[in-house]
This record gives structure tokens, C-alpha cells and sequence, in this order.
């Protein structure tokens, strides 16, 4: 199903956090927080604190979409 009636500017903002738009499904969401998962990780970048940083803002994102859309 279609997200994009049912989303907040903050679901927007932490979609596109995520490299999503509104259209997306929670499949999609969860798919391509999987693959950042993969890129950010600290194990994958020598502990680059960059990529750490990123890495936590992406899991908020996540963490807040799962968290709205689950509910709703």
C-alpha cells in the first residue's frame, strides 16, 4: 500500500533521511535501511566516526518510521 496518505512532514523528512520519497512502501523502507545499514556500519569503515554519526541518524529514522507507520 501507498504511504503517502497517510504521512506527516516529519514521516517525509525521515524518508528522506533514508533516501525515500512518499511513495514508497514499508517494504521498500525496510530494504534500504538494510542496505545503509550495510554501508554505515562501523565494522565495514575502520570505526570512522562519520559514518557512526550517520549510521544513529539513520536508525532514529528508521526507528521513527517504524514506530508512525507500523501505527497507523
Amino acid at each position: 500500500r501507498n504511504l503517502s496518505n497517510y504521512l506527516t512532514q516529519k514521516d517525509r523528512e525521515a524518508l528522506s533521511l533514508l533516501g525515500l520519497n512518499s511513495s514508497t512502501t514499508w517494504k521498500n523502507i525496510q530494504k534500504k535501511f538494510k542496505t545503509l545499514v550495510k554501508k554505515y556500519h562501523p565494522d565495514m569503515n575502520s570505526g570512522n566516526k562519520i559514518y557512526e554519526e550517520k549510521l544513529k541518524s539513520l536508525t532514529l529514522a528508521y526507528t521513527y518510521l517504524k514506530n508512525s507507520i507500523k501505527k497507523g
